[in-house]
């Protein structure tokens, strides 16, 4: 008990420096699914890594989809014409559908990652990677 009493002040220190693009300490968002997709025994797991890009107004979102028969694939979006008050607050131009539906939009309110995906509202938690640890 007293080795974790001294480790994890070091743990909060190096994620707090997270955003200085070191590849050993990153936050991660993760969202599943309630009920299986159509054909799949399990539920799907999401997991989300983001990158702002302010100069350019965007955000890039790298997704990675499983559930327990594996990995089921990978995505890398780039999303344009977003609005940013801070790092933690911000939101991105909606993607639509012929009638004005709205089919994706991602947004995030004070740190809370949440995602619309056609009817299906995704709001992801926070979890934090050390050295390939999760946290």
């Amino acid at each position: 008990m007293k080795i974790l009493a001294r480790i994890l002040p070091l743990l909060f220190t190096l994620s707090s420096v997270s955003g200085c693009g070191n590849p050993l300490i990153g936050r991660e968002y993760a969202y599943t699914r309630q009920e299986p997709a159509v054909a799949r025994r399990s539920p799907t797991a999401f997991t989300v890594r983001i990158r702002i890009d302010r100069e350019r107004n965007s955000v890039i979102w790298q997704e990675v989809a499983h559930d327990s028969d594996g990995e089921l694939g990978r995505d890398i979006k780039t999303w344009t014409g977003c609005t940013f008050l801070d790092d933690n607050n911000w939101e991105c131009e909606p993607v639509t559908a012929p009638g004005a539906d709205v089919v994706n939009q991602i947004s995030m309110r004070d740190g809370n990652l949440s995602e619309v995906y056609w009817t299906e509202n995704r709001a992801y938690r926070t979890q934090y990677k050390v050295f390939g640890f999760q946290f």
